[in-house]
């Protein structure tokens, strides 16, 4: 039989995957973090809400500013809570959102899809960690250039479809690895 589930959850309570457990930084972590989703869908409803006003719709400069001064303000707890009642993520994380900028309730989400939302969120998720890898993707060549020119002399036997070949250079092997 199955024990009770204690009331306070840890870490086992989630989902988890070696992705993130084993091999991701936490940098890379962090990006592909709930906390970093739910600043860049905020940040995706102040840039929309923005746009809208730009374009003449009724849309206040203090409801601009209250969703700028709330977007920090991330309740998980509250947004679970509205997960339950709505069964929806992203209304969820638009009910929470709205309570801490009420004036700019009405205004929020204006005309948009959660596909609006999720796809676009994606899109920066995705760059953000592009970024990251490129940084360290530098890094990696860099090394190999200076490895390139140390043993750009070193001859050794090449090896191609699983047999010993023709004759070349470490060095040439590392800048085919490049």
């Amino acid at each position: 039989m199955l024990a009770k589930r204690k009331a306070k959850s840890d870490i086992h309570d989630s989902y988890r995957n070696t992705l993130t457990t084993r091999y991701a930084s936490p940098a890379m972590g962090r990006v592909f973090s709930e906390r970093r989703r739910a600043e860049i869908w905020r940040e995706l409803w102040i840039c929309l809400a923005e746009a809208e006003a730009d374009l003449g719709l009724p849309i206040t400069p203090q409801q601009l500013k209250a969703l700028k001064n709330s977007r920090g303000k991330i309740d998980f707890e509250r947004i679970r809570e509205w997960e339950l009642k709505l069964k929806h993520d992203v209304m969820s994380h638009l009910k929470a959102y709205g309570e801490t900028a009420p004036e700019a309730e009405p205004i929020m989400h204006l005309g948009a899809t959660s596909a609006f939302i999720t796809d676009n969120a994606d899109v920066l998720i995705f760059k953000e960690a592009t970024q990251l890898i490129m940084a360290k993707l530098v890094e990696v060549l860099a090394e190999l250039g200076k490895l390139m020119k140390k043993f750009r002399a070193v001859e050794m036997t090449g090896f191609t479809h699983f047999q010993p070949a023709q004759p070349v250079t470490l060095g040439k092997r590392l800048s085919l690895w490049a």
